[in-house]
This record gives structure tokens, sequence and C-alpha cells, in this order.
């Protein structure tokens, strides 16, 4: 199974830890092997990007590719629901890919 390490920005961690900690559950359940941690916050001078990623997830291990990463994608979006603004997500495969997505999937949303 997967290894899957799940870092939501510190703002996302303090605002909604019970929708991460819903959503770790549930991979646990599937039997993948789940490390909820919080991103470092950048502290020191100005932001090198303007760019606001929400969560970041990890992803290694066997069936650690694009198929797992979507089957993820479709967790976040079940277990993160549509908040005020727009938020981001980062999926890093083992292979060093990196893979934007959007957490509300606006399809979904009301």
């Amino acid at each position: 199974m997967a290894h899957t390490e799940i870092q939501p920005s510190p703002r996302e961690n303090m605002l909604y830890p019970e929708d991460y900690a819903a959503l770790v559950a549930a991979f646990e359940a599937q039997g993948h092997t789940v490390e909820l941690s919080t991103q470092e916050e950048f502290r020191s001078g100005a932001p090198t990007s303007d760019e606001v990623i929400d969560i970041i997830i990890k992803i290694g291990g066997v069936g650690a590719g694009l198929t797992f990463a979507a089957t993820v994608v479709g967790q976040v979006r079940s277990h993160l629901p549509s908040r005020d603004r727009k938020r981001k997500g980062v999926i890093y495969l083992d292979r060093g890919e990196r893979h934007e997505f959007e957490i509300s999937d606006d399809s979904n949303s009301s």
C-alpha cells in the first residue's frame, strides 16, 4: 500500500482539524499508512511566491502513481468541504512529479 504524508498549511490545520482527522481516518481505513504534519510557516522576509498551498500531499510506496493520486484528490474533496475562498493542493509522487489541484471541485459546489 501507499504511504501518504498530508501537510495542511498552519491556517488549514488550525481552522479545520476535524476535517483533516477524518481524511486521515479514511485513508487508514483503506489500509494506507498516513502521516499528518503541518507545513512549516515561512517567517523570514517576504514570501518567495504569491502562491498559497493549502495542503501538500506526498505519496510514496507501492501503487503511488497517477491513479492513486486521482483517488487522493477525490478523498480530499469529499473530506475538506468548500470554503469561502479557493484552496489549492499539491501532490508530489515518489518519482518527483508535482500535480496541482483545486480542493473545491467546481462541478460539485453549490
